[in-house]
């Protein structure tokens, strides 16, 4: 599933969550990924990282580990 090619945030998850609902099981590509929102780049290790997609169910409780 292509992300940040004109969609928001709100609309990749959305296409996410339809997808899982669905019973598929999405992968996610970020469109020109080293401009794209840090937030977007969380959302495709989420959902990329299956051992992460089906522990966490909702992006809002994934906190990705913080680089120092």
């Amino acid at each position: 599933m292509l992300t940040n090619y004109g969609s928001s945030h709100g609309q990749d998850l959305y296409r996410i969550n339809t997808l899982r609902e669905m019973g598929y099981d999405p992968y996610v590509m970020v469109y020109d990924r080293p401009n794209a929102p840090k937030i977007t780049r969380q959302l495709q290790r989420w959902v990329n990282n299956k051992r992460i997609f089906y522990t966490v169910k909702d992006f809002a409780d994934y906190a990705p580990a913080r680089k120092e």
